[in-house]
Order: structure tokens, then C-alpha cells, then sequence
């Protein structure tokens, strides 16, 4: 797992946050932040998709791709293959322990993704930790920090936590892999 700061340049980063956390985005309602493994958990997300189904790119805005090209350039990924990319948005709402538990996943479907790679970037400051679940059982808890990356391997169960100081906590969430 790696940590990276200033991701971005200043400038794109306050042009970003104008624009994803302002009235014209297009945001997706999703009863659930989380389907996996059968459990369905209560909180609700808002969504918007960059790129799904393994690479079907969602091309009613694609300065969000030249986004993911800045953030891989600047993680120090090249030519990375998308899997999927999205933006999150999960807003201030009352939860229990166990509604975190169920929202416990990987980004992996299944073994046969072993060279998938996931990374959340935070755009903004929030609270709302990213949870990490190491595969010691050890784990580590990332506070949204605005213009920070954590890369990891997509095969780690991780969660959000809904913020409960700030209105919203949003991420983009990018998962990938290497050409062989």
C-alpha cells in the first residue's frame, strides 16, 4: 500500500472540486454503497461512473479521462488498463457498526483479477475514514486528506465511513490492472 500527496496541480484540483461539488454534477442515486457477497448494507451513496464493464467509457464528460491520465502519471502508474472508475459521494447519515461491517468488500470480483490494483483519490478534506484490512489482520485508517492518493491491492477488503462532521466525503475510485 502507498500513500501519495499533492497529486495534483492546485489549480486542477480547485477546478475539480468547483466542479464535482457543485449544483451541475451529475450525481446517481444507489440505494446501497454495497453489494458483495450477498450482504446489502443501508447506507446510500451518490455516484457518478467514469468507466465500467472493464473498460466502457462514459463519454458524457471526458475531461474526466484526461483526470485519471494526470492521476496516474503522477502515482506513477503507465499505461494502466481501467477496470472501472467512479466518483462517490457518501453523505453525512447515521450508521451502526454493523451497517460498516456489511459495507466491508474488495474491488476484486474474484481470483482469476489477481493483478487488479485500486486507487482512492480524495479531492477534498472530509471526514469519513477509508478502512483497510491488511491480509495480517492489521488495519489502517485513512482520513480524507484533499489532494491524496492511497494505492492498493484490489484484493484487500477495505470500507468507507460516512462522514459525521462533514456534509460529504467524496473519492474517486479507480481500479486497474498492468498489460502483461
Amino acid at each position: 500500500m502507498k500513500i501519495f500527496e499533492n497529486v495534483l496541480p492546485e489549480e486542477y484540483l480547485a477546478d475539480l472540486n468547483n466542479h464535482i461539488l457543485s449544483p451541475y454534477m451529475t450525481w446517481h442515486f444507489n440505494e446501497q454503497s454495497v453489494k458483495y457477497e450477498g450482504r446489502y448494507d443501508e447506507l446510500f451513496q451518490f455516484t457518478y461512473t467514469i468507466v465500467m464493464n472493464g473498460g466502457q467509457i462514459n463519454t458524457n464528460n471526458m475531461a474526466y479521462m484526461t483526470l485519471l491520465s494526470e492521476i496516474f502519471k503522477s502515482v506513477g502508474v503507465v499505461n494502466p488498463i481501467i477496470e472501472r472508475a467512479k466518483f462517490n459521494l457518501l453523505p453525512r447519515q447515521p450508521y451502526t457498526e454493523e451497517d460498516l461491517n456489511n459495507t466491508i468488500h474488495t474491488d476484486a470480483k474474484d481470483d482469476n483479477e489477481s493483478n487488479l490494483k485500486s486507487i482512492i483519490y480524495y479531492p477534498h478534506d472530509s471526514d469519513g475514514d477509508t478502512v483497510i484490512y491488511g491480509k495480517d489482520g492489521a488495519t489502517m485508517n485513512i482520513t480524507p486528506k484533499a489532494n491524496t492518493a492511497v494505492m492498493f491491492d484490489s484484493h484487500l477488503k477495505h470500507r468507507a465511513t460516512p462522514p459525521t462532521i462533514n456534509k460529504s466525503r467524496v473519492v474517486l475510485n479507480i481500479v486497474y490492472y498492468l498489460d502483461k
